[in-house]
């Protein structure tokens, strides 16, 4: 059974920040090893591609009327400067699945995350489950200033970010 060409890590194909690439995951196969990684859920079919980062934060996005199945994105980098694909050198940058803000499709995937400059990054588009294969669109989009993570207590309990303001002036009231 024929495959897609960037079915692994290795092969992943090079995408432009600011393009839109279409693909599909029809004869994809798994990578069982780096879906571990970083994955949400069981290692599902999906297929590679590589980012290099501007020090700007990315959107990577299937938000489309084009893609037509549940998909999940998964952002990987390799610390090392080979930029190996393999399992000892890669760590998760990030994960999604099911972007509820999504007009066209609530099961289409949205992930933004902040970037080195230089730094590659490689990007997993695969389904939800087994059974999750099909045609999708993928945006990739720079964002002009640094995604704000909520930040974990010792505690386990999750804080949005907080911001001081000063207002210095007279104010009146009538």
């Amino acid at each position: 059974m024929p495959t897609v060409e960037h079915n692994t890590c290795e092969r992943a194909l090079q995408a432009s920040i600011g393009s839109t690439v279409t693909g599909s995951t029809q004869l994809a196969t798994a990578d069982a090893t780096l879906h571990a990684l970083c994955a949400l859920g069981s290692a599902t079919p999906g297929v590679w591609y590589k980012i290099r980062g501007t020090g700007n934060p990315l959107r990577l996005s299937t938000c489309s009327s084009v893609t037509n199945f549940d998909t999940k994105l998964s952002i990987l980098q390799s610390p090392q400067s080979d930029q190996s694909c393999s399992e000892g050198t890669m760590e998760c940058v990030d994960s999604h699945d099911d972007d509820v803000l999504c007009d066209a499709n609530i099961q289409t995937s949205t992930v933004e995350f902040n970037t080195t400059a230089s730094e590659v990054y490689y990007v997993l588009v695969y389904g939800a489950l087994a059974a999750s294969k099909g045609d999708f669109e993928l945006s990739i989009e720079e964002l002009p200033s640094p995604v704000v993570e909520p930040t974990t207590t010792s505690f386990g309990t999750t804080q949005a970010p907080s911001f001081a303001v000063t207002v210095t002036g007279f104010m009146s009231f009538h």
